[in-house]
């Protein structure tokens, strides 16, 4: 299977990471802290949730973006020079 980040914390974000968790990639959820990592991991089925972009994106295929489209753009920006 293949590796997938899945960049957002959200309602889709989550959905999606524990789906492609259970479905047998390897799914690594980026999230803002890492107060909210620790969080998240409490309830987490299926993926690893992190807020360190580069081992995120590590040898990742494919990146998926689930952040509200206001946010999109600030992001971008900010997670840009990790992915290759």
């Amino acid at each position: 299977m293949s590796r997938v980040a899945v960049v957002g914390n959200t309602s889709w974000g989550t959905t999606l990471a524990t789906f492609l968790g259970r479905c047998g990639h390897d799914v690594r959820l980026v999230v803002r802290s890492q107060a909210e990592a620790e969080e998240v991991t409490l309830v987490a089925s299926g993926y690893t949730p992190t807020c360190e972009a580069r081992a995120a994106f590590d040898c990742v295929e494919h990146v998926l973006w689930a952040v509200p489209s206001q946010t999109m753009r600030t992001n971008a920006e900010k997670l840009g020079p990790f992915l290759e």
